[in-house]
């Protein structure tokens, strides 16, 4: 039963939220030889009945849920951050080589080994959600206030 997918940035892998066997599990696929194999697998403390935010590329994946935003890299847990119930949505990103995360105004930005490399205040609304842009390392957050552009060096 699948519950929440993440696509890698550069489209060559992805994450799935699922049940797997009796155990609420990410499951993360990459294609090798034109095939879906299963790389890796993170298997959740406990059943999260609804769809997650999550974000995935070569080097982690992000994943928040309603209380805490956890970062895993080949199956490992790397940190985890607990966070106030914020209902369903919480902003996630990943970037070919960078993370972002959102939690009530602030962005949390990590490097594809998951250190943190900033937290950033957003202007506007706890609602935001996290973009794309057409330039390489760049990045817009959109609130209802205002979009910001971020770029990493």
């Amino acid at each position: 039963f699948v519950k929440s997918c993440a696509v890698m940035p550069d489209g060559q892998g992805i994450a799935v939220h699922a049940l797997d066997g009796a155990e609420d599990a990410v499951l993360v696929f990459l294609a090798k030889g034109g095939r879906a194999v299963r790389d890796w697998a993170v298997i959740l403390p406990e059943v999260i009945p609804q769809t997650v935010q999550m974000a995935v590329n070569d080097h982690g994946l992000i994943l928040a849920a309603r209380r805490s935003t956890t970062f895993y890299r080949a199956g490992t847990q790397i940190w985890k951050k607990e966070v106030p119930d914020q209902g369903g949505y919480r902003p996630v990103y990943a970037d070919r080589e960078w993370f972002a995360a959102g939690t009530d105004r602030t962005v949390l930005f990590a490097d594809q080994r998951g250190r943190p490399l900033a937290v950033l205040p957003v202007t506007g609304s706890a609602a935001f959600r996290i973009l794309p842009s057409s330039r390489p390392m760049e990045f817009a957050v959109q609130s209802n206030k205002a979009v910001t552009f971020y770029k990493f060096r």
